[in-house]
């Protein structure tokens, strides 16, 4: 417990889970500059984006603990999931909640469009989700994100 922390589930909760996700995504900041360079660094256009899909793909492998699904649902896509909602049945009653990361380049700009950005936020995003929610003994609800 940090200072001011209650240990109560009151209102610092919301606080001390901002300040989680804050860390985990600032922990994580070289590889998700990494990944931010290698998909700018080969802009490939819609539906053809296979190193960078590749290079996803990888980055998710390596955070440990992320169940992928590579060339999901079309050659260029894929899912990566965590949470204790993961392998549950679709119909459950847990929180499912879905990050974007767009990573296609644009012809004759490439990544002037910030798809490359798009996909380091998203994964920062699920990064900063999963610190804040494995912060807690317990949480309230399932939650299962993906991307």
């Amino acid at each position: 417990m940090g200072p001011g922390d209650t240990g109560a589930r009151g209102a610092d909760l919301p606080q001390r889970l901002k300040l989680k996700a804050g860390g985990c995504i600032d922990a994580a900041g070289d590889k998700l500059s990494a990944l931010s360079a290698a998909i700018w660094g080969c802009p490939e256009l819609a539906y053809q984006e296979r190193q960078s899909h590749d290079t996803l793909v990888r980055f998710f492998t390596e955070e440990q603990g992320w169940s992928i699904d590579s060339h999901y649902k079309m050659d260029t896509a894929f899912r990566a999931t965590w949470g204790p909602g993961s392998s549950s049945p679709a119909g459950d009653s847990g929180l499912h909640i879905g990050f974007l990361c767009e990573y296609d380049a644009l012809p004759g700009i490439g990544h002037a469009c910030g798809h490359n950005l798009i996909a380091e936020v998203g994964a920062a995003a699920a990064i900063g989700l999963r610190g804040a929610l494995e912060s807690l003994a317990s949480p309230a609800v399932r939650v299962k994100a993906s991307l």
